[in-house]
């Protein structure tokens, strides 16, 4: 097995979704984790092309080493250890049970100061408390129609988003173009502000008091901040893969089949537990239904009890 000057075995992650930023920030973020301190990393990526966030790429490898590769028979022929996601998955879970994530991605002084124009562009004072909001609409890459249960009506974060708005809080809504704009008062629609670059998702989720949103894409970065999050509309099977800090809180969706709720017990003992996809759900004639508004306001309000601003 190759070594470095440290005298650390290298280790390869191969990393095929880096175009997609939950993934690109989830994968990295577990395997630093897991293996950071005893290899020498080497993120082994698709080609960066324009769907990528090079600001989040260039966060989350920064101190280590990340290198394209092109045909998988260039993995095949390297003289090194190699993971692949699947298994990184599979030994975070375990390994998440028994230790606490001790890697936090760096910023640099320049991307501090381009996220801090970003929030002078919006008119955001400098001292002020945010929330980044986040909901995925059926408009976001609608070719994985198989992750159309995680969609969601942004009209039933509205209560949440009034009350934060009333207690002093601005709230950075993020997401893509495709989104319903929202006109409300002390939110920044970002979906389609001509300000935006690329560093405004991990700048202001890096900076939020909170993370209001469901399991999709950007949640992923409050994971590797450590930034406190209330996440709705989850659903059971992909619990497990989702890291989750002390002060986080979830909703979870209800789950229902032939006419009545199921319970908890009867979801872990059944192959729902283990449905990810809406298909298996449909299939199985199970419904899903989402968290409504004042379920999602109500853990809000207790978010904010328990926590003052974040340093």
């Amino acid at each position: 097995m190759r070594r470095n000057k440290m005298n650390k075995p290298e280790l390869n992650i191969i990393h095929t979704q880096i175009d997609r930023i939950g993934e690109l920030a989830d994968q990295i973020f577990k395997a630093r984790n897991l293996y950071g301190k005893d290899y020498d990393l080497i993120i082994r990526h698709w080609p960066i092309n324009e769907k990528v966030n090079k600001a989040v790429f260039k966060i989350m490898t920064r101190g280590i080493s990340a290198k394209t590769f092109y045909k998988n028979k260039e993995i095949k022929a390297l003289n090194a250890a190699v993971k692949r996601w699947p298994e990184v998955a599979k030994e975070f879970v375990a390994w998440s049970k028994n230790n606490i994530p001790w890697y936090m991605p760096i910023f640099s002084e320049k991307e501090i100061e381009q996220g801090e124009q970003l929030r002078r562009d919006f008119g955001i004072p400098g001292n002020a408390k945010i929330v980044v909001l986040h909901v995925r609409e059926p408009g976001y890459l609608p070719e994985l129609k198989y992750h159309r249960h995680r969609d969601a009506n942004i009209e039933t974060y509205k209560p949440a988003v009034k009350y934060l708005t009333d207690n002093g809080y601005y709230v950075v809504r993020i997401g893509d173009s495709s989104m319903k704009p929202i006109h409300w008062r002390n939110v920044v629609d970002t979906t389609r502000h001509d300000a935006y670059q690329q560093i405004l998702e991990p700048y202001f989720i890096y900076q939020a008091n909170l993370y209001l949103g469901m399991s999709s894409g950007p949640n992923a970065l409050a994971v590797a901040f450590c930034t406190p999050q209330v996440l709705s509309h989850v659903i059971y099977g992909e619990s497990d893969s989702l890291y989750r800090w002390p002060h986080d809180i979830r909703l979870f969706k209800k789950t229902k089949k032939d006419g009545r709720i199921l319970t908890q017990q009867e979801i872990d003992n059944s192959d729902i537990y283990t449905f990810t996809r809406a298909e298996e759900f449909e299939n199985a004639g199970v419904e899903l239904i989402d968290n409504t508004s004042d379920e999602i306001l109500d853990a809000v309000k207790k978010s904010c009890r328990k926590f003052k601003r974040r340093s």
